[in-house]
């Protein structure tokens, strides 16, 4: 059977901000090394300014936009094919999986990139982009392990914004936590009649600021616990199946954790189908891939660190 990689968004950025950082520090001076610098900043750009939402297609340029970027100055499609042509080896050492920018990023535990061509399809010219996994097709080699890429960052609703990409600090996680530890308590003792609140109103605001407390100290819980949880369906613009928050690593010693808003994609391993990410009742609570169209029969861990899983059948 035949399996194409999807491009992780994840992978891409964490790659493309280090080839940024490599740029800064080997100040770009041959035409080459140009080239390079603004396709890796054109690229984190689309990434940056759309929160992954952008279509894959924004990820290529053409040479034209390539070298306007470079000099500043538009060119005729001729002379800027010519003009790559002169520099395309240089470029593709460049992006080579030995070359030094690629071996400053894969020392930082990410992921190498390299350098695609999107050949020219009736009006349509050449264009390049770059990307961190082949884009061709390859035969599965019997493993049956399910590979998960992150294809969107989704973009969270105004009073979501102060959860998504946040830093779990301590402080962060008890701010969150105590006040609705409070208010339920304090609902508890009324509803015993232990206290008497003063007034239905009060208690009437405590039992509205209650629900949603409990259902945010729940989602907390699972994702401190599990490292995954769903995406509420009301944190973000457009909502896609397989939307979740996950732990991440922030970067910062002192909170080494951090929340996502990702969605992931990945094909079954037995009939090629998309998979579905759900939580089991029959795997104790465990968040796992199921087949689209044979959901009880292909069924596969979720490994939301390694982007993996294994057949559970």
């Amino acid at each position: 059977m035949e399996t194409q990689q999807i491009q992780d968004l994840e992978d891409l950025q964490k790659s493309l901000d280090l080839a940024k950082k490599y740029f800064s520090i080997n100040n770009p001076v041959h035409i080459k090394d140009k080239i390079g610098f603004e396709l890796v900043a054109e690229s984190l750009n689309v990434v940056v300014k759309s929160e992954g939402q952008a279509d894959w297609s924004h990820y290529c340029f053409d040479y034209s936009e390539l070298y306007e970027a470079v000099y500043g100055d538009e060119v005729e499609s001729d002379k800027a094919n010519k003009w790559y042509g002169t520099h395309r080896s240089k470029l593709e050492e460049l992006f080579a999986a030995n070359s030094s920018l690629n071996r400053f990023i894969v020392e930082r535990n990410a992921k190498p990139l390299y350098l695609a061509k999107i050949e020219s399809k009736g009006k349509r010219r050449s264009r390049l982009r770059l990307v961190t996994a082949a884009y061709e097709s390859s035969v599965n080699t019997g493993s049956n392990l399910v590979c998960f890429a992150v294809t969107s960052l989704p973009k969270p609703m105004p009073w979501a914004k102060p959860f998504l990409n946040l830093v779990l600090s301590k402080q962060k996680i008890l701010t969150i936590i105590v006040p609705i530890m409070i208010f339920l308590y304090l609902i508890m003792l009324n509803t015993v009649g232990i206290i008497s609140l003063p007034g239905k109103a009060t208690s009437a605001v405590l039992a509205t600021i209650a629900i949603p407390g409990v259902w945010l100290f729940y989602k907390f819980h699972e994702l401190l616990t599990k490292g995954i949880t769903s995406a509420p369906r009301l944190w973000s613009k457009s909502f896609h199946k397989n939307t979740l928050l996950t732990l991440k690593g922030s970067g910062n010693s002192h909170s080494p954790l951090a929340m996502r808003s990702v969605t992931i994609e990945g094909k079954c391993a037995e009939c090629g189908e998309d998979l579905l990410i759900e939580k089991s009742r029959e795997f104790e609570g465990r968040y796992i891939a199921k087949c689209r169209i044979a959901p009880t029969e292909h069924l596969f861990s979720f490994d939301h660190v390694k982007k993996t899983g294994k057949p559970l059948r």
